[in-house]
C-alpha cells in the first residue's frame, strides 16, 4: 500500500447514494454533464450544469475535458492540481465519503495508468475510494496467486469443532502459499467476504503468517463487503474485530455503496458471492470451502464456482472429508 490503511473500492455499479457520500466525477470546461458519470452526477447528485468543477451538492467535478479541443485537451498537471483540491477537502471533512469514478478516462481520452500515477503522488485520506482499475495500477504488477474462501458462520460450530476447523483451515492456507512458492509466484493474493465465522477465520490467520512462517512472497489481502453496514446486527466485541481485520487488509472492495436494505438484502450477499467467485479465473487460482454439505450461501457460492469450472478445495467438516471440484 502507497498509504497507511487500505485502498477502498468503489461499487462496480453506483445507483444512488448514502447521505454521508459524494459522487466524484470528470467535467468538462462548460460544465455541460450530459453522459456517463457527468449526467448520473447531473439527475441524481445535484451537480449543476454550466459548474464545470468542485463541490456541487453530492457531487465533486474534476475538469478533465475541453469540449472545443477534443481528448487529452486537459493537460495532465491540471487534473493532478484538482485532485489535489479534493485530497485537502476530503482530509478537513472526515465525515464524509468520496467515491470516486474513473475521472480522466473514457470520454476524456487518459489511461486507467495515467490518471492512477497522478493519484499516487497524494497520501490518500481513508474517505476517499477509488475504482478497482486506478487501485490495480497502484499496485506493484507482479505473478499473483488469487485465493478466495467461502465457508459456514460460527453459529454452526461448537468449540470444540471451531477448534478443529480452523486447524484445518489454516492447514489449507499455508498449502496455498507453499504452491504458490513452488508454482513461481511472487504474490498470493487472498478474498474474504468478511462474514463472521470462516470468513473472518481466514483474516486472522492470514495476517498472522508472515510472522509465523516468514513466507519469501508477498501476501496481500481483500476484503469484499456486501454493503456499508455489514456488522449492523452484531455485537460490540465482534463489530470491533471486524474493523480491526478491516484496518489490517490491503484493500475493501464494496459490492454496494449502500445500507443492507437499499442495497438489496441477500440480493446483494449473492453479489458478493459472485464477486469474489469471479476473482479466480486463472489456472491455479482456487477456492477454499469449509463446508457442512448442508444448503445455503456457502452451498450457492461453491455452485457458482463449479459453475464456471473454478478450481474449489471441500473440507466438509461433519464427515471430515476433502473434495476437489473444478480442473485441478
Amino acid at each position: 500500500m502507497s498509504n497507511n490503511h487500505p485502498y477502498k473500492i468503489i461499487p462496480d455499479r453506483i445507483t444512488k447514494l448514502a447521505e454521508n457520500q459524494i459522487f466524484v466525477f470528470g467535467s468538462n470546461t462548460e460544465g455541460r454533464h450530459g453522459a456517463g458519470s457527468a449526467l448520473f452526477a447531473r439527475q441524481y447528485c445535484n451537480a449543476e450544469y454550466g459548474n464545470p468543477q468542485g463541490r456541487q451538492g453530492q457531487s465533486w467535478a474534476i475538469v478533465t475535458k475541453d469540449l472545443n479541443k477534443g481528448i487529452r485537451s486537459i493537460p495532465l498537471p491540471q487534473i493532478k492540481s484538482q485532485i489535489e483540491k479534493l485530497v485537502e477537502y476530503a482530509k478537513t471533512h472526515p465525515e464524509l465519503e468520496f467515491l470516486t469514478t474513473r475521472v480522466g478516462c473514457n470520454l476524456a481520452g487518459y489511461t486507467d495508468l495515467e490518471i492512477a500515477s497522478l493519484i499516487a503522488n497524494f497520501n490518500l485520506p481513508p474517505n476517499i475510494w477509488l475504482p478497482q482499475e486506478f487501485v490495480d495500477c497502484l499496485i506493484e504488477d507482479k505473478p499473483t496467486l488469487k485465493v478466495a474462501f467461502t465457508g459456514n458462520s460460527h453459529k454452526k460450530f461448537d468449540e470444540e469443532g471451531w477448534k478443529q476447523v480452523r486447524n484445518r483451515l489454516e492447514g489449507m492456507i499455508v498449502r496455498a502459499c507453499d504452491r504458490a512458492l513452488e508454482w513461481g509466484y511472487k504474490r498470493i493474493q487472498f478474498y474474504s467476504g468478511m462474514a463472521l465465522g470462516v470468513d473472518t477465520a481466514a483474516v486472522e490467520i492470514i495476517l498472522g503468517l508472515k510472522d509465523k512462517y516468514q513466507y519469501p512472497i508477498e501476501i496481500n489481502l481483500t476484503a469484499a463487503v456486501h454493503c456499508i453496514n455489514q456488522d449492523a446486527k452484531w455485537n460490540n466485541l465482534d463489530k470491533q474485530k471486524y474493523h480491526w481485520l478491516l484496518s489490517q487488509c490491503d484493500a475493501i472492495k464494496f459490492i454496494s455503496n449502500l445500507p443492507y436494505q437499499e442495497a438489496g438484502g441477500i440480493k446483494c450477499l449473492n453479489a458478493r458471492n459472485r464477486w469474489i467467485v469471479n476473482q479466480i479465473k486463472n489456472a491455479h487460482d482456487m477456492m477454499i470451502a469449509i463446508w457442512d454439505g448442508q444448503a445455503g450461501g456457502t452451498a450457492n457460492c461453491i455452485a457458482d464456482a463449479a459453475k464456471l469450472n473454478r478450481r474449489v478445495i471441500i473440507y466438509n467438516w461433519v464427515t471430515n472429508t476433502y473434495q476437489k471440484l473444478g480442473n485441478w
